[in-house]
């Protein structure tokens, strides 16, 4: 029996009602991974029947989520991946169609136009003020907040198309961008909220102390504007929570994406969504 022939007799076994017939089958189909799904997507569309629809999106679901696994596994095991490479892969968790090729050439465009208006004699305030000029006021991005948050706000390539996000995702982006435009901005994990901060040097060991060469913070979903290091400890004793390290310090790339799964889980959450939150916990448990 050919693969294909032998594909085509599992999804037609999809029907049977033996729990026991059906886990065997299951298990088969996903066997065979990422190469089954659109014959999945094509039995779906001509069954009218609801549970086999529940059956194949789940199918398709374990087998997007294993494929998840194992690409944030080569992510964290390389030493060259970006923190845009590990977004991506988180952000196919929601989007598990995201098209690589087509966000890096809208990121391109947002790029250019940032680089036309940015000059090496400027300080580092000015540019910046640049910066927020054109990604927020011209081009558009905004923050959203709790009442308006939705799942896909924690995708980046959302955040490209519609041009809003959440803390942490507009954050993200900001940070990649501004890299990519040769400003050492970075991200900061403070207690409930994901700031950026603009540092004098570019910053190679995560495990140091770098808060010292800290110019000024930055908070993506309110335009950008830079603030201080006392407005981080108001913030903290607003909120009762004494002060770590990690709260002023640029993190690293896999810090950052952690906190990205840590906010999804809470997300999930908050939104009785227990299945996936613990897949986050799950995916936060590999670093």
């Amino acid at each position: 029996m050919s693969k294909q022939t032998e594909i085509n007799a599992l999804i037609s076994l999809l029907d049977d009602q033996d729990p026991e017939v059906f886990e065997n089958v299951s298990n088969r189909i996903i066997s065979y991974g990422a190469l089954v799904i659109p014959e999945l997507e094509h039995a779906w569309g001509d069954s009218l029947s609801p549970e086999i629809h529940n059956r194949i999106e789940e199918l398709i679901h374990i087998i997007q989520f294993k494929e998840l696994k194992v690409e944030l596994e080569e992510w964290l095991q390389d030493d060259l991946a970006t923190l845009l490479d590990g977004a991506l892969i988180v952000s196919k968790y929601i989007c598990p169609d995201l098209d690589k090729d087509q966000v890096l050439l809208q990121m391109d465009k947002v790029r250019q136009k940032i680089w036309l208006e940015l000059n090496n004699s400027y300080t580092p305030l000015e540019n910046i003020n640049i910066f927020n000029q054109v990604f927020y006021s011209i081009l558009g991005f905004h923050g959203s907040n709790n009442k308006t948050n939705e799942a896909i706000d924690f995708c980046i390539n959302s955040v490209l198309e519609t041009k809003r996000g959440n803390s942490i995702s507009l954050g993200i982006l900001y940070l990649v961008l501004a890299q990519q435009l040769e400003l050492p901005v970075y991200g900061v994990n403070l207690y409930r909220h994901f700031i950026l901060a603009y540092q004098k040097n570019y910053v190679f060991d995560f495990d140091n102390d770098n808060s010292m060469d800290t110019i000024f913070y930055l908070n993506p979903i309110n335009k950008g504007v830079p603030f201080q290091k006392r407005e981080i400890k108001d913030y903290l004793k607003s909120m009762n929570i004494e002060g770590k390290a990690s709260f002023y310090n640029p993190a690293s790339p896999k810090e950052i994406l952690k906190e990205l799964l840590f906010y999804m889980q809470f997300y999930f959450t908050a939104k009785h969504q227990t299945e996936k939150a613990s897949e986050m916990d799950a995916l936060k448990k590999m670093f």
